[in-house]
């Protein structure tokens, strides 16, 4: 809100966003700004980590549990009542992610699906990061310790099989259109798992780091555009190159990036275009017709 209510002079710019001269300051507003905050647990205020839709509903997962509310693709901030908390999500949510008509919410207390208002521990495990498909019948999840394989069964997803070979932190994997999984650990290297042909053998897991080509040991993460893995590091967008078994960087996505520092988020839209997060900026890099 305002610093205080005493308003002595108000201003209007070309952008017709509203300066206002006030007792003991300044305050600014944007009245037509595309941006809404959304504070799901009221007055708590609590950190969002994880968004998701389903079946109609708009789930919210913060620092403080999940919560959920009727979709709509505008909502008003003085009517943000509607909130209804998840039971059993108290604590730190991680994810959410909707995965054959089931949404999973990876939880500092473990795996859950959630279904309306209620949600069933489907992992007993401390910390559970993310889960990622790899095919109708199967996905893995990432943990504070390693990877869970998880298989569809007709009472919905279960944990199957810890994932040998990998036991750090997975907080950021993703699948390549090979069928390799990567996972990157900021202050270790990365992981590659590739499964033998199906998912009831142990997969093949390898660690790469700077002797592979890598800049660094150190702040590399692992996203997936347009079906590829690509690689942010400390200098720069980096692609792997499976006959040599190394890391390059990428020409072509630097050159478009350019000056913006060491990325640390890549997030394709639908309309293709590229959100980046690095240490000077937040933007986006637009797919044109």
């Amino acid at each position: 809100g305002l610093q205080n209510n005493n308003i002595l002079y108000t201003f209007s710019d070309r952008y017709n966003n509203l300066w206002l001269g006030l007792d003991n300051g300044i305050d600014y507003m944007a009245p037509f700004s595309p941006f809404t905050h959304l504070l799901p647990d009221g007055t708590l205020h609590g950190t969002g980590y994880a968004a998701a839709l389903s079946d109609g509903w708009l789930y919210l997962g913060v620092s403080n549990g999940a919560y959920r509310i009727p979709w709509k693709t505008h909502y008003d901030p003085p009517q943000q009542s509607g909130f209804e908390s998840v039971a059993g999500s108290e604590g730190q949510v991680w994810s959410l992610k909707p995965c054959n008509g089931q949404l999973l919410m990876g939880h500092h207390e473990g795996a859950f699906e959630l279904h309306d208002l209620q949600s069933r521990l489907l992992y007993a495990q401390t910390g559970v990061w993310n889960f990622l498909p790899l095919s109708p019948q199967y996905l893995l999840s990432g943990t504070y310790n390693g990877l869970i394989l998880y298989g569809k069964s007709s009472n919905g997803w279960q944990p199957e099989r810890r994932v040998e070979g990998i036991a750090e932190s997975c907080r950021f994997l993703v699948k390549d259109d090979d069928g390799r999984v990567w996972v990157s650990h900021p202050y270790r290297g990365i992981f590659s798992v590739v499964w033998p042909g199906d998912f009831l053998r142990p997969p093949e897991v390898r660690f790469f780091n700077k002797t592979h080509g890598l800049p660094s040991d150190l702040n590399n993460f692992v996203f997936s555009i347009s079906g590829k893995a690509v690689f942010a590091t400390e200098r720069g967008i980096f692609r792997f190159d499976a006959r040599q078994s190394a890391f390059f960087p990428d020409t072509l996505f630097n050159h478009l990036l350019g000056n913006v520092g060491a990325v640390r988020y890549l997030r394709e839209d639908i309309s293709g275009n590229i959100w980046y997060v690095s240490e000077k900026e937040i933007g986006m890099l637009e797919v044109e017709d």
